[in-house]
């Protein structure tokens, strides 16, 4: 039988046609799976009343030979009342509690309220600490929201960028729990906080939040 001129090409024409939307098709389950897991952990997340641990802070900068280690315990109650307690090498407390954000350190055995201009900014930190904690960590229109495999990435995507490049909150093998979170600066200064002896939704007083030191 006689070929009929261009009909190779159209049939290669139509593959590679079926074999795009096949790609694509690929590619929108893929986004939907991502979705879906993502609500997944919104919502195991948002069972989580209350969390308390310890913690290991790692501060990475490109002019330091080695990592500088805080060590300390944090309380999370939903709500959005934070403690954030460093305990090694200094001792210090930062508390949100009903919507005010205080800073206390020791200073010649006294403890000394922190106001300074930099309570703004971890302010803002806090704040997003506490909606990472409770699954609402695209809330925040300053950062884009991808989950791979057991990480969920927040790429700065507005002037933030200048300061953060993105966070990497890594996901517990617990329903709903962050195991860890990084903050990148950039690619050679980073901040690792990791959190030790987890505890979900037990009693937390809200004198935690009040009295410090």
């Amino acid at each position: 039988m006689k070929r009929r001129p261009g009909l190779g090409i159209r049939r290669s024409g139509a593959c590679m046609m079926c074999l795009l939307l096949l790609l694509l098709a690929v590619d929108v389950r893929v986004v939907r799976g991502e979705d879906a897991r993502l609500a997944q952990f919104r919502e195991q997340a948002m069972q989580i009343q209350s969390l308390q641990a310890t913690f290991i802070q790692k501060k990475q900068m490109k002019i330091l030979l080695r990592p500088l280690i805080s060590k300390g315990r944090f309380f999370f109650k939903r709500s959005a009342s934070i403690r954030w307690e460093y305990q090694s090498p200094i001792n210090s407390v930062l508390t949100m509690h009903r919507g005010e954000v205080k800073r206390f350190f020791k200073r010649d055995g006294k403890v000394v309220q922190d106001s300074g201009t930099n309570l703004q900014v971890m302010q803002v930190v806090m704040q997003n600490i506490s909606r990472w904690l409770g699954g609402r960590f695209d809330d925040n229109p300053d950062f884009k929201t991808t989950l791979v495999k057991n990480r969920i990435l927040l790429t700065s995507t507005t002037a933030l960028s200048d300061m953060i490049e993105r966070i990497e909150l890594q996901l517990s093998s617990r329903p709903g729990v962050i195991e860890s979170i990084t903050i990148f600066e950039d690619g050679e200064n980073y901040t690792k906080i990791e959190f030790k002896g987890l505890e979900i939704n037990q009693p937390i007083a809200d004198s935690v939040f009040e009295e410090i030191l």
